[in-house]
C-alpha cells in the first residue's frame, strides 16, 4: 500500500503545479476532440479514489456528493469550472490522501466489496484498489499531458 499511495500523492504533488501554471480558462480549455479537460481529469482521480477506497469499503465519502457526481466516471464538463470548483479540486488533492492514509492506519476499512474496471481485471480488496488507483492515476496524467499540448 505505501508505495503505490506514494505513486498517487507524488503525481497529485505534481499536478498541483498545474492550478500555478495555467489560468482558469487554460484549465478548463477541451481541445477538439477531446471531451474533458484537466480540471475534470483531476476532479475525476479524486472521485474515482473516494468510490473505490471509501464506497467499496462501504464507509462514508470524505468528500462531497455533489463533487463525486461533478467527476464520477461517465460525467464530463457541462460549462466551465468556476474558481470555486478550481480551489475544492486544488483543496483536495493532498487532503484525501492524509484522510485516507490516516483511516488506512487506524484500521477503519475492515470489509471491501469487489468491482471490475473498464480495463484490468476484477478488482477483490483495497489494497488492489490502491494498486489500481496509481495505475489510473497514469492514464489521467497521459490525458492531461495531452491537453496540456493545446494550451497555449
Amino acid at each position: 500500500m505505501k508505495n503505490a499511495i506514494t505513486i498517487i500523492r507524488n503525481y497529485r504533488t505534481q499536478a498541483l503545479e498545474l492550478f500555478d501554471t495555467f489560468s482558469a480558462e487554460q484549465l478548463n480549455l477541451i481541445p477538439e476532440g477531446f471531451n474533458n479537460n484537466i480540471l475534470w481529469n483531476l476532479g475525476h482521480l479524486i472521485t474515482s479514489d473516494q468510490q473505490i477506497w471509501y464506497r467499496a469499503s462501504h464507509q462514508p465519502y470524505r468528500i462531497n456528493k455533489e463533487f463525486i457526481e461533478t467527476f464520477r466516471r461517465g460525467t464530463k464538463p457541462e460549462q466551465a469550472y468556476d474558481q470555486a470548483q478550481i480551489q475544492q479540486v486544488k483543496g483536495y488533492m493532498i487532503h484525501t490522501i492524509d484522510d485516507f492514509v490516516a483511516d488506512y492506519n487506524s484500521g477503519l476499512f475492515k470489509e471491501y466489496t469487489n468491482w471490475t474496471p473498464l480495463v484490468g481485471g476484477e478488482v477483490t480488496s483495497l489494497d488492489e484498489a490502491i494498486a489500481f488507483s496509481a495505475f489510473h492515476h497514469g492514464l489521467h496524467a497521459s490525458a492531461i499531458n495531452r491537453i496540456r499540448k493545446f494550451i497555449r
